[in-house]
């Protein structure tokens, strides 16, 4: 196959990369808001098996989205803390009020 035409097939393949890495991130998303945001305090937290269940997924995925969505919210709320605080100490006091870790 020519250098051109393998150059033509790639391109043609990004936009449908694209869309499924967007289609993917949005269901990570809704994932996190299912078992986080959207929990009761009253009941009792579903599954990670029922989650695989609703999102059509195995439970190691509903495992690793979660952890990964996990950390992107560590990173985000630290990163805007970072930005509040006047201090280093001040930082680190009010990372370990909010999320119980002792920023590095």
């Amino acid at each position: 196959m020519s250098g051109r035409l393998c150059r033509e097939r790639e391109q043609s393949r990004k936009p449908n990369q694209t869309r499924r890495r967007r289609d993917n991130s949005l269901a990570r998303l809704r994932l996190f808001e299912r078992y986080v945001l959207d929990a009761d305090d009253a009941s009792p937290k579903t599954s990670y098996k029922a989650l695989a269940a609703e999102f059509d997924i195995s439970t190691s995925d509903v495992t690793n989205y979660l952890a990964l969505a996990r950390r992107e919210f560590r990173r985000i709320v630290l990163e805007k803390l970072r930005e509040l605080t006047a201090t280093d100490d001040e930082f680190r006091r009010e990372a370990r009020a909010l999320l119980g870790v002792d920023p590095q």
